[in-house]
């Protein structure tokens, strides 16, 4: 009699490694589509608010702890990852919070995405909508945190639902006039 162990290992040890370099992608991308306006910012534009700064630093926190959770399981520390995820559900009602926030301050001062229709109300729905999905997934994640397949797949998905304005300022043309266009009363 054979017995083949070979496929459930090599599933998980793909997974590991899958998981953990989506982690480093989407840190990539988020300092690739931020570097110009918060990471690297220059001297020459104008300061970030308190509140833009806290997003900021949360969102980025968001990112750091993803590549940490994602590491220690792909290094079989998931006894830290379990204690880790208690402040990983802290840490996500705050950037849910902040991107309420920081949405609904970009709608108050009138900035839309340009193009055919610049109304700040339809640029408003753009992160209003990923952060809504953010907060979503990551309840579905937590609920179903001993579903070990479940529980990674949504954490993942959150975490790309949080990439939409990363990817889009790495995509567009680095003229910030061109892609947000401030309404003045």
């Amino acid at each position: 009699m054979t017995l083949i162990f070979d496929r459930p290992v090599r599933r998980q040890q793909t997974d590991r490694i899958f998981f953990t370099s989506m982690a480093f992608l989407a840190a990539l991308s988020v300092f690739v589509g931020f570097s110009p306006s918060y990471f690297l910012r220059g001297a020459a534009l104008a300061p970030l608010t308190p509140l833009y700064h806290l997003h900021g630093a949360l969102f980025t926190a968001w990112i750091a702890l993803f590549i940490v959770q994602t590491s220690l399981v792909a290094g079989f520390r998931t006894d830290l990852h379990r204690k880790l995820g208690v402040g990983g559900a802290v840490l996500a009602a705050c950037v849910f919070v902040a991107g309420v926030a920081v949405s609904i301050e970009t709608l108050r001062r009138g900035v839309s995405g340009g193009g055919t229709n610049s109304d700040p109300r339809y640029f408003f729905a753009i992160p209003m909508g990923d952060i809504i999905v953010f907060g979503l997934l990551v309840m579905a994640a937590i609920l179903l945190r001993r579903n070990t397949q479940a529980h990674k797949r949504l954490m993942l998905l959150a975490t790309i639902s949080l990439l939409t304005a990363a990817v889009a300022r790495s995509l567009v043309q680095r003229d910030e006039s061109w892609f947000f266009t401030l309404r003045t009363p």
